[in-house]
């Protein structure tokens, strides 16, 4: 983990320099479920997960509320289309 104020003063430059990893783990009856995410530059690929977005929901989506992104999106295109930013995830 880096310090917030660190990370508030770095230059773009900077930040595509960085590497991320995001881990989600859920556990249940039948045991432990864990999926990580690892990349470049958490700020620009935020950007290019939130255009993603955007551009698949422009395209004939018809749902409304509020949805969570599994909800909106079929995950694993969605992370296909992600994958094109390098984007490496992986499952357990």
């Amino acid at each position: 983990a880096q310090d917030p104020e660190t990370a508030a003063k770095a230059t773009p430059a900077q930040r595509k320099n960085t590497d991320f990893l995001v881990v989600a783990e859920v556990a249940h009856a039948n045991g432990v479920r864990r999926v990580s995410a690892r990349g470049m530059d958490i700020y620009g690929f935020t950007a290019v997960m939130m255009a993603t977005a955007v551009e698949r929901m422009e395209r004939n989506f018809t749902r409304i509320g509020v949805l969570s992104p599994s909800e909106a999106f079929d995950s694993a295109d969605f992370l296909q289309a992600l994958a094109q930013h390098q984007l490496h995830v992986r499952g357990e």
